[in-house]
């Protein structure tokens, strides 16, 4: 019979495949100390500085005392025989999104009120009255775009050990006067008037609530550099290890 001839099949060649290089997953470490450091880009892009009120407070007759490492800040004056001091903190400004979501018609009420909340700003704060022998009056206070509200007004012997205590309330045994909004209206005319000849206007309020806000962001911007900074140190020390 016939030999059956042998062919051999066909070779296919392949190109060699490349290798995958697996990219290295930053450690913790490094993700947190890029997540610090973006975030302090942005805030300090945002950031215009607040030279305003450094101008304002110059020609106020209010001394600043602003300690960067706290969230205290003090504007102090003397007025006559009386030390003037305003007390009060770092805080964030107004912001919409921290109410709680409402529903119905008092949703539709709130926003009827969005375009005047928008802009709103706000801070609480103390202004103590100081005489010579230490007594005086302490003003408990909250203003709102500029506008004084006053929630009592307390007399002390030692006016300054009651400021320290951030709180009059805090002493149940004292008695730190009747709800400001309940005085008779020419009563609480006047206590707005004596307020004002102490130096306690619209321009401070409005410089009060800015300051306040531009506190907190110095100090959220300090924190953020802060952290990074120790993280980063942790990252030096992992490294040598």
């Amino acid at each position: 019979c016939a030999r059956q001839r042998l062919v051999m099949p066909p070779v296919r060649f392949f190109s060699p495949a490349k290798k995958q290089v697996a990219k290295a997953q930053p450690s913790p470490i490094e993700s947190l100390v890029q997540s610090l450091k973006d975030e302090y880009t942005l805030e300090k892009e945002k950031y215009g500085g607040f030279a305003e009120g450094e101008d304002f407070i110059k020609g106020s007759g209010f001394a600043l005392t602003d300690n960067k490492d706290t969230t205290e800040i003090k504007l102090t004056r003397n007025v006559g025989d009386k030390i003037v001091q305003i007390t009060y903190q770092a805080s964030e400004a107004f912001n919409d999104d921290d109410m709680p979501e409402l529903e119905g018609e008092e949703k539709e009420q709130e926003e009827g009120k969005e375009e005047e909340n928008e802009n709103k700003s706000r801070a609480e704060f103390f202004i103590s009255v100081k005489g010579k022998d230490g007594s005086g009056l302490l003003f408990t206070c909250v203003s709102e775009n500029a506008d004084l509200h006053i929630y009592n007004v307390t007399y002390s012997k030692d006016v300054e050990s009651l400021l320290k205590e951030s709180s009059a309330s805090k002493d149940d045994s004292l008695y730190i006067g009747p709800s400001f909004d309940q005085l008779d209206e020419k009563l609480q005319n006047a206590f707005f008037d004596y307020l004002a000849s102490l130096g306690i206007t619209d321009k401070l309020l409005a410089y009060i609530e800015c300051s306040s806000a531009d506190k907190e962001q110095r100090l959220y911007m300090n924190w953020l550099q802060e952290m990074k900074s120790f993280v980063a140190g942790e990252k030096s020390k992992e490294a040598s290890s």
